[in-house]
């Protein structure tokens, strides 16, 4: 009986194909090239070439039910056939990189770290000029599609923003009596208002670096903040040790924040009002302490003089200063984007019907879009921030069907 089991795995490990079924479409098999699977050596693989018993077997061969639904199935296996991730419309991206991780891949994205910068959305000139000729590598509407699946990633892991629907039925802050959560807001809806990056980020001195850091700029302070909760997170995970200050350091605490789910919005996870930020005391704790630290080395150290030797420390500070500029001048103009001055007689434009639909995946609707003079600014990093326009697209969201 055991040699009997042997030899059906083993039939099972030379089998070149089968058919899987998505878990909610039990109706249109997907074929499935075993050879493909086997270079990979992925989760579902392993589990068929182990034996699983498939659903059924008819005339074409066994058909198996796959955990994943039948879009995430056809991008998984469309994927791995390319050598790079490809997402259809109805899997965000967040979906494919928790799909790959489970099953134990790591697949070249598509979308590198740049694809959301404002680069992006700036015409590539080459020899041929004019709006007929193809100078971009992708559709513009994909790029747009990826931003709105980043800032509905963001806008779902917003504190600042979960605090104001769930106390804004008593309008008061528990922690500061008489203090209300600062925007107009009810238990299921929320006002934000799009900001672009400020007009002015760089400032002209001799030593930019140390001038940005002396000034201490509301968008500079959250968004080192920002990279030290990526730090904090690589420290937990032990990439990088607590206090190395190094150049190999440094490029791991870079690479984790470009790659970050929320690239240039990484702000909002770190926008935690007063009333909660006792719950996030350890590890935004230790993410306040690193942008502090930074903050110091370059203060201390001076304005800087050709003369001058400089520590690794603070040259790894003034690196992560450089950092949090580069986010901050890469953030896309979605005050720009989402703007009402091309948009039809329904107030519908390409851009926000993407936006739309980013948030549907996410059960957040779109009431409707409007001007609104208390609204939560997004990306937050901007909302305490001379020269951003005060005048950028509002939206009504409904958070109905997530509480």
């Amino acid at each position: 009986m055991r040699k009997r089991a042997h030899n059906e795995i083993a039939t099972f490990k030379t089998r070149k194909f089968v058919y899987m079924l998505g878990v909610d479409d039990l109706n249109r098999p997907v074929y499935v090239d075993m050879q493909l699977l086997r270079h990979y050596g992925c989760r579902t693989q392993k589990s068929i070439d182990n034996g699983d018993t498939p659903l059924y077997t008819d005339s074409n061969g066994p058909v198996y039910v796959s955990w994943m639904s039948r879009e995430m199935l056809v991008c998984f296996i469309t994927s791995l056939t390319v050598g790079k991730m490809i997402i259809s419309d109805s899997v965000s991206y967040r979906q494919a990189v928790a799909m790959f991780e489970y099953e134990a891949i790591c697949v070249p994205s598509a979308l590198d770290a740049e694809a959301l910068s404002s680069a992006s959305y700036s015409i590539k000139c080459q020899h041929e000029m004019g709006v007929g000729m193809n100078k971009r590598h992708e559709r513009v509407i994909h790029t747009v599609s990826r931003l709105a699946e980043s800032i509905s990633h963001a806008i779902i892991e917003w504190p600042r923003l979960d605090h104001g629907l769930e106390f804004s039925i008593t309008e008061e802050d528990p922690v500061d009596s008489g203090a209300t959560v600062g925007f107009s807001c009810s238990p299921t809806r929320c006002w934000i208002r799009f900001a672009d990056p400020p007009s002015e980020l760089i400032e002209h001195a001799t030593d930019p670096t140390y001038t940005l850091c002396k000034k201490r700029p509301y968008w500079l302070a959250m968004t080192l903040y920002a990279i030290g909760s990526v730090h904090s997170r690589l420290v937990s995970v032990e990439r990088i040790g607590r206090d190395d200050r190094s150049e190999a350091a440094f490029f791991v605490l870079e690479h984790g924040t470009k790659n970050d789910l929320l690239m240039s919005f990484i702000s909002a996870r770190v926008d935690i009002p007063r009333a909660w930020r006792e719950r996030a005391k350890r590890t935004l704790g230790e993410a306040e302490k690193f942008a502090i630290s930074i903050l110091s080395e370059v203060t201390l150290q001076g304005p800087f003089r050709e003369t001058d030797k400089i520590s690794t420390s603070c040259k790894y500070a003034r690196a992560c200063v450089a950092l949090a500029l580069k986010l901050a001048l890469s953030t896309p103009k979605i005050a720009t984007i989402f703007e009402s001055k091309c948009d039809d007689e329904k107030g519908a434009t390409p851009e926000r019907d993407a936006l739309a639909k980013a948030l549907r995946l996410h059960k957040i609707k779109i009431v409707r879009w409007g001007q609104y003079e208390n609204a939560l600014v997004f990306p937050p990093c901007f909302r305490n921030t001379p020269h951003v326009k005060s005048d950028g697209p509002c939206v009504l969201l409904s958070f109905e069907a997530l509480r």
